[in-house]
């Protein structure tokens, strides 16, 4: 009787080390709201102030690259951007640039797409995209033009 109830409780170690590998792994992953999200991405990535901006619009060697809706692009945008909304970024952007060194501000309303579509444009091997703080919103709020 001994016999068999040390071969049960090896069983029974062995199944649990057996669930453990499955359960603990699950457990481990981070679940992260969108917000976490963005804010992993930007650590990631590199943000410029409006005021540089301004200046990589005024030397004509950036794009500037609007990744907002439809609806919000034809209210208006930075003049001559590219638009290329958020959701078709990743299926659309290596035709548009295929050029991975292209000079790309990206920019939407108030910062959030940007930063996800720069993280996207950095791990797709993008190297000179940066995104937008404060985005449109703060764009026509200091006065920059608009078309």
């Amino acid at each position: 009787m001994k016999r068999k109830n040390g071969f049960t409780k090896m069983v029974m170690a062995i199944a649990m080390i057996v669930c453990l590998a499955f359960i603990l792994p699950a457990q481990a992953k981070k679940v992260m709201s969108a917000k976490d999200f963005i804010a992993e991405c930007r650590q990631q990535i590199k943000e410029i102030k409006i005021e540089n901006a301004r200046i990589m619009f005024d030397s004509g060697e950036w794009t500037f690259l609007d990744c907002r809706t439809d609806k919000e692009f034809k209210r208006g945008s930075v003049p001559n951007a590219t638009h290329m909304q958020r959701g078709m970024l990743e299926f659309k952007i290596e035709k548009k640039f295929p050029d991975k060194s292209a000079k790309i501000v990206v920019f939407c309303k108030s910062g959030s797409r940007s930063t996800l579509s720069v993280c996207t444009l950095t791990k797709m091997g993008y190297t000179n995209v940066v995104s937008l703080s404060g985005g449109w919103k703060k764009w026509v709020a200091e006065g920059h033009p608009v078309s």
